[in-house]
């Protein structure tokens, strides 16, 4: 992440830090415009794709846990 002498917000550190560790275990592929402003976009690959219905699975578990 470029800082250009502009202080981050620490949020948008924690973001950026998840996004590459997700691009790096193949679950997410960055793809970047050559626009300006320049525009990144994050798109699920195949093996993210697969994750779905597994969180799915955990979403629905965690909410019948917690009520």
């Amino acid at each position: 992440m470029r800082n250009f002498g502009v202080k981050c917000p620490e949020y948008l550190k924690v973001l950026a830090e998840q996004l590459k560790q997700l691009e790096e275990d193949h679950i997410i592929q960055r793809i970047e415009g050559y626009n300006f402003p320049p525009e990144v976009y994050d798109k699920l690959t195949e093996r993210g794709q697969k994750l779905g219905p597994i969180l799915s699975k955990l979403h629905s578990r965690g909410n019948e846990l917690s009520s």
